[in-house]
Order: C-alpha cells, then structure tokens, then sequence
C-alpha cells in the first residue's frame, strides 16, 4: 500500500516502506435490494472511527482493504467515501447482513462510487480466510466482543498471512487496558457480553498484542474516541513480511 501518495509514503515497520500500489477495481453494478438497515451505532461512531484512523491511514492512500464483519454495510460504503484510492471489500457471516450491505452498495454506485467490491461471505474462524490475496488494510469495527475468541485469533492470522509489509489492521470498540482503570461502563457491558455468551467479552490489549506478535504485527498506535471505546491500530512489520 501507499500511504499518503501525494506526500509520499510513510514509514513502515524497521524503517522500510510499503511495496504494493493496487489500484482502485471497477465492479459491475449490481440491482438495487430491499434489506438495506440504518443502524443507529453507525450515525454515533463513524465519523470518530475515520478521524482516528486518518493519524495512521492518510485519505490518499491507495490499495486493497477488507473489512471484517460489515454488519449493515453502512461503515464500509463510508470508509470508501474517505479512502477513494483504496479499494474496499466488505464481508460479514451473516446471509441478513449480506443483504443489507449489497442494498448499501447499490445506493452508492448510484452516486459513482465504484471502490466497494461485492459482499464477501466470510468466516475468519476458518482456516481457508487467510487465502484471500495480497491486502493493504484490514478493519473490524465492534465485532470481536461479541463473537469467540477464536475470531480474533483468526483475524490475526489472516492478517500475518495476507497484509503486505507496513499494512495495517484497526480495530474499533471497548477494550481492557492493563495500564488504565476499566471504566465502570465496560465492566457492566463486559458483564453482560459474558452472562449472553460465555465466549464474548471486553478482550484485552495484553491478550491482542500477544496474538499479534505471533503472526509478525505489533501495536503501533491506540487512538482514544468517544464512549470509552479505542481505535486499534496494528502494523505488518516489513522484516516478516512475505
């Protein structure tokens, strides 16, 4: 990916830069659908998210971006105002949403904007997820507190196995930071993720770094937005990259 590419890129991890230049892909429209949903969390947090991620992903950048559990559909088809360079595959496991976001895309290509792919199903829990080609940005935006452990797990190791050298990965929603007080707000969401589904949860920043490294990513930046929520920001490092 190029971050930044008409002030040059910026660097990567151990000094060096990243390599890949994708360019935006044109896809076929697609008819217009009926499921499209207007989710409320997405007016309260998006423009937030886009400003926290404009410090680590300038609004020239071009290359490849996928996001991970695209619910509604409305965030990808705004990450796609922002980063008209980088073309944006939405994907979700849920067969509703995937309606809903194809709805999303159809009313944006209506008004030519043509850098958001068709809806991908996709299960990262799955071993066959990290075979999706060379990407330059991966984002999951309140997705992996309320799903098993094993999916961020298997976001990670998507990442190691696909991001090219300097490409980043952000995460967006409540988290547990060893070095700060959990806010009594988190601990009572926390609480409730659990008695739903003992496998959700606040995750950890110790428990996320660790995972991280493991797959050749380490926590270049942590990024503070409203509703004691953060954005994550992970970076391939070049020295591992394949």
């Amino acid at each position: 990916m190029v971050f930044g590419s008409r002030r040059g890129a910026c660097t990567a991890c151990a000094g060096d830069t990243p390599s890949s230049t994708a360019q935006p892909a044109l896809f076929p429209p697609i008819k217009t659908v009926t499921s499209k949903r207007d989710t409320p969390t997405f007016h309260r947090n998006h423009d937030a998210i886009v400003q926290a991620m404009r410090r680590d992903l300038p609004g020239d950048s071009v290359g490849r971006g996928l996001e991970i559990g695209s619910g509604s559909g409305q965030h990808v088809i705004g990450l796609a105002r922002a980063w008209p360079g980088v073309t944006w595959q939405p994907s979700d496991i849920s067969t509703a949403n995937l309606a809903s976001i194809a709805a999303w895309r159809a009313d944006a290509w209506a008004e030519g904007i043509e850098n958001c792919a068709p809806p991908l199903h996709l299960d990262v829990t799955d071993a066959d997820a990290a075979t999706l080609g060379r990407l330059d940005v991966i984002i999951s935006i309140n997705v992996i507190h309320i799903a098993p452990w094993a999916a961020t797990e298997g976001i990670f190791a998507l990442a190691g196995a696909s991001l090219s050298a300097g490409g980043r990965v952000f995460f967006y929603g409540p988290f547990v930071d060893s070095e700060t007080p959990i806010a009594p707000s988190n601990v009572a969401f926390d609480a409730r993720l659990r008695a739903e589904d003992p496998r959700w949860g606040v995750r950890s920043l110790t428990d996320l770094d660790a995972v991280a490294a493991g797959h050749g990513l380490r926590r270049r930046a942590t990024h503070e937005v409203p509703a004691n929520n953060l954005v994550l920001v992970y970076e391939r490092c070049a020295t591992d990259a394949g």
